[in-house]
């Protein structure tokens, strides 16, 4: 998606309002990748905590 900005950026260079709105977009993407990865971690953290759980019933 940022490749698809950085073309729209080059096509319409003088377009300010365009360039505003690409950069807000831009700055939501950096927000969702943020979100992702967080919730990706907390997912690897949430599974790491179940395996531990079960080995731990698995052994009594």
């Amino acid at each position: 998606m940022r490749k698809i900005i950085k073309e729209i950026v080059k096509k319409y260079p003088h377009d300010a309002w365009l360039q505003m709105k690409l950069a807000e977009l831009n700055i939501e993407f950096d927000e969702i990748s943020r979100d992702r990865n967080r919730l990706v971690s907390e997912l690897g953290n949430a599974r790491n905590t179940i395996n531990r759980l079960r080995a731990e019933i698995d052994s009594k």
